[in-house]
């Protein structure tokens, strides 16, 4: 009576030698979809990584720019202000339009200079100046840097003000 049937140690012997097929198709599909998953946010993470970096690169272009202006203002055309004011926006001078230089200090490995280099060469600028209002004590001055993302236009825009007395007559 204490004896168990041949066949049914015959099963259990068959049963732990390894995987079914089913064990197995069922782990590669769920390391397919993690793959595929990881590859997707690896991918997206990169698209934001490149994005990130031309905002700052339109960011600190912007920001070189408008300090510029504001510590040397003489150096630039304002326009009279004395005149009928439009609210739109006037170029102070066509040489304040230009395309961005890279900075000066650039990486010695020349592909990485290269990577450098073409993150500046989409990227241009131009300055603006309005009163906000026809009496305003101060001008205000926009810095607008654009470049082009994936096909797509992207802009970035600083603003600051100046005494009006300091751009009149300035010019």
């Amino acid at each position: 009576m204490g004896q168990m049937p041949a066949r049914t140690g015959e099963l259990n012997r068959g049963r732990c030698s390894g995987f079914t097929l089913l064990e197995l198709l069922t782990s590669l599909v769920v390391i397919s979809v993690a793959v595929t998953l990881f590859m997707g946010m690896f991918t997206a993470s990169l698209a934001m990584a490149k994005q990130n970096a031309s905002q700052r690169i339109a960011a600190g272009l912007a920001e070189e720019r408008l300090t510029e202006i504001l510590i040397h203002p003489n150096q630039y055309q304002w326009p009279d202000f004395s005149q009928e004011w439009t609210e739109a926006l006037l170029p102070l001078t066509t040489e304040v339009l230009g395309r961005s230089e890279p900075p000066n200090a650039m990486p010695t490995e020349r592909s990485a200079n290269d990577r450098v280099r073409l993150r500046y060469e989409d990227v241009t600028w131009r300055a603006f100046t309005r009163l906000p209002a026809r009496n305003a004590d101060y001008a205000e001055v926009v810095v607008e840097v654009t470049w082009t993302q994936h096909g797509r236009p992207r802009s970035l825009a600083l603003t600051s003000a100046l005494p009006r007395s300091s751009v009149e007559g300035g010019s």
